[in-house]
């Protein structure tokens, strides 16, 4: 009987696919990129057909590379990249490119809707987000204003996960966690909001059906079938959220919190039911999870600010004749300056201040350089910042939670044996570091999983793909030290740099 389970991850530049056994193992993936387009100032889009082409070819490298038979998967979903949506016919054609979510050009239809609540208040409440340009809901608005063609014709406004869900059954379907990035879903009902909807123009019906992360979604519709080179008795199960996902497949429990470690980080906390933080500062978005939830910090900047100065010293050194440095190689160098950097500090503001800030107009800040500051020290203050805003976040995630005993991590950063330690010695806890940097794909893995009946539930799932983690725990000599620095971080952050 078939036991291996497909995924693929739809990213904001990539598609990837893998194919896992039920211990969690990777067999076998792909990875291909493809390019944004830039039509204008703030408008960031790219070819939604590129999504399905290319998670052929994905799918096809993965089975090839993993070297198993398509008769032995018995299950396939979806990790997918939230709040970019595309408008399409009946038939899943796209009548547009696809606007991305890193798209803000929709500020005039952002205060439309804004103007929509009494409070900032109200709306955080009611959608569990800040009411900016980044989600769905204002570049549709915008497209009915500049293309009321193209929206009257529209038969969806697809997120990513319903269109691929159209080619692989037929069917446009999303999952909450996609969902409640929109700022058109209404936390408390778990649906699309009538007040949103009714208030902006948008009919409800353009949007797709709404429903749990591991719903079974039935077998591949022949197309789908014959495209993939899989067998049509594979079945579909709904997948949901890249991050959502990818915190599922690290394993990520109740009483923990998740940390991603890429360009962006981002920190996840499941919880039973909505939380509203009543000073704005955390969104509360639908889990991947039936029935749970989760708090999602962004530290937008975060692992970008670390590849920047990466960039940064490389241009000036190569251009000098020395010797380019990669990300190994400046952790290397960071620990060579001692805790704290010397009184080197760094706010990784680049794109603005995000979680729990919320101020656009912030930039990236150096602090308590010196005449015998070196390379060394600056380095360390880099990724001592990013750690000081992850652990921000964490305290107010905290503050509205309770304690969380676990920061379970998982993304390029966690490859590195010293950042994980630095991490686990900055918040004073154990660090859950994932074994595998697939955690979005395999979490999708076992959405399918539980569904096909690989796994009793999620829990059991969980459990054993934990099996494989490591753990760190803080180095006790610091773990003082480095509350002491936060302390004074957050002081100068708060009171000189007035970035609240």
């Amino acid at each position: 009987m078939p036991s291996l389970l497909l995924s693929i991850d739809i990213g904001t530049t990539a598609v990837k696919a893998g194919c896992f056994t039920p211990e969690g193992k990777i067999l076998g993936s792909s990875y291909v990129e493809y390019t944004l387009l830039h039509p204008a100032h703030l408008c960031i889009e790219h070819d939604a057909n590129l999504w399905w082409s290319l998670s052929r070819q994905v799918v096809l490298e993965a089975l090839s590379v993993s070297g198993i038979s398509s008769d032995e998967i018995a299950a396939l979903s979806i990790s997918a990249q939230g709040i970019s949506y595309v408008p399409v016919d009946e038939a899943g054609n796209p009548l547009h490119n696809v606007f991305s979510w890193m798209d803000t050009r929709a500020v005039e239809q952002t205060d439309r809707i804004r103007n929509l609540f009494v409070s900032q208040g109200e709306a955080f409440r009611r959608v569990g987000l800040h009411v900016v340009p980044t989600y769905t809901l204002p570049k549709i608005l915008w497209l009915k204003d500049h293309h009321p063609e193209i929206f009257r014709a529209a038969h969806k406004f697809s997120t990513c996960l319903d269109f691929m869900n159209k080619r692989l059954v037929n069917r446009f379907i999303t999952d909450y966690s996609i969902a409640g990035g929109t700022l058109a879903h209404d936390l408390d009902r778990l649906a699309w909001s009538d007040f949103v909807l009714e208030g902006t123009g948008v009919p409800k019906e353009k949007l797709p059906e709404i429903n749990w992360g591991g719903t079974p979604l039935g077998e591949l519709c022949p197309a789908a079938a014959r495209e993939l080179s899989l067998p049509d008795t594979v079945q579909v199960f709904l997948g949901g959220h890249d991050q959502e996902c990818a915190a599922l497949g690290a394993g990520l429990q109740n009483e923990e919190v998740s940390i991603s470690l890429g360009t962006a980080s981002i920190l996840i906390a499941p919880l039973s039911v909505p939380t509203f933080d009543p000073s704005l500062r955390i969104p509360c978005y639908p889990h991947v999870e039936k029935d749970k939830f989760v708090l999602e910090a962004v530290v937008s900047a975060g692992g970008g600010s670390f590849k920047w100065l990466r960039d940064f010293y490389n241009s000036i050194a190569c251009g000098a004749g020395g010797k380019p440095y990669d990300y190994d190689a400046l952790v290397d160098l960071a620990m060579c300056a001692p805790v704290g950097a010397n009184g080197v500090r760094f706010y990784p503001h680049f794109s603005g201040a995000t979680a729990p800030y919320w101020n656009p107009n912030s930039t990236g800040v150096f602090h308590g350089l010196s005449l015998g500051s070196n390379l060394a020290d600056v380095v360390r203050a880099v990724l001592e910042g990013w750690c000081y805003q992850l652990k921000s976040n964490l305290l107010v995630i905290e503050e509205l939670t309770g304690k969380r005993e676990r920061i379970v991590v998982f993304g390029g950063g966690v490859r590195n044996q010293r950042l994980q330690q630095l991490i686990a010695s900055v918040f004073g806890r154990p660090v859950v570091v994932s074994y595998t940097s697939e955690t979005a794909l395999l979490g999708a893995a076992m959405l399918a999983g539980v569904g096909a009946g690989i796994y009793r539930d999620l829990d059991e799932a969980k459990t054993v793909v934990r099996q494989s983690s490591n753990y760190r725990d803080p180095e006790a000599q610091n773990i003082g030290r480095y509350q002491e620095l936060y302390e004074r971080y957050r002081e100068i952050e708060d009171n000189q740099l007035q970035i609240l």
